[in-house]
């Protein structure tokens, strides 16, 4: 199962704290959000040190405490999961992120829905591989699931479904998540070759023939490909 975070959640969360600096209304309070929404940003693209630790223990008290003054505000809230999240604290991070998807539900003006399901899929996933050490397959899953709730298109999360399934011998889940994985990436070979793998439990070899030799163009010496493609072509 897969734990990399996808580049694109760092893009959309800097974004969303720029824009969110920029064109929220004057209202008093949003001026005390400004340094500690920026030390996060700052601290978020900084390599592990006390420097970064120290930023970011000073930025979360501050949101915190923000949050504390408005808890019906899910824009802080998120923030609070980003802090949380960047302390590698996944199970705040998933708590704080859900209850900020449910307060902004229906929200048009400054939507939190991006950042917010992003963050809590990249969250469920690192806990996952923390349960999945301990052999605690069924929560990793049902975590993955809860996620998918708000994160649909993520391409990890759908991926890390897809293998979920196929180890569970689900092939026609798997098959639809690793779909999803690969129209969201039309280039991932690890997608492709999960829905061979999907396809071989079902029998279709011309549909194993598809993926494999799709997967081969990227990755001509890749075995699971090489094996599955003399598979279908009855080698």
């Amino acid at each position: 199962m897969k734990s990399n975070i996808e580049p694109i959640l760092w893009y959309i969360i800097g974004l969303f704290i720029i824009l969110g600096l920029t064109i929220l209304p004057s209202v008093s309070y949003n001026n005390s959000w400004h340094e500690p929404m920026m030390q996060l940003d700052s601290a978020s693209k900084m390599p592990d040190s006390p420097q970064k630790q120290e930023l970011l223990e000073i930025a979360g008290e501050k949101i915190i405490e923000q949050f504390n003054l408005h808890p019906y505000h899910a824009r802080l809230q998120m923030m609070v999961g980003y802090y949380y999240f960047l302390k590698g604290d996944m199970d705040s991070c998933i708590i704080n992120n859900e209850a900020a998807l449910e307060k902004g539900k229906g929200g048009v003006v400054n939507s939190i829905e991006i950042p917010a399901s992003e963050l809590l899929a990249n969250a469920s996933i690192n806990k996952s591989l923390k349960l999945l050490a301990k052999g605690d397959t069924i929560s990793a899953l049902n975590l993955h699931l809860r996620a998918f709730q708000h994160s649909k298109e993520n391409l990890t999360l759908n991926k890390n479904l897809g293998w979920f399934y196929l180890n569970k011998n689900m092939a026609d889940s798997a098959l639809f998540h690793y779909r999803i994985a690969l129209r969201r990436n039309k280039n991932d070979v690890e997608a492709a070759l999960g829905l061979a793998r999907a396809f071989y439990k079902t029998g279709n070899k011309d549909s194993i023939r598809v993926y494999t030799a799709f997967a081969l163009k990227k990755q001509p010496q890749n075995k699971d490909a090489l094996w599955l493609f003399n598979y279908s072509n009855g080698n």
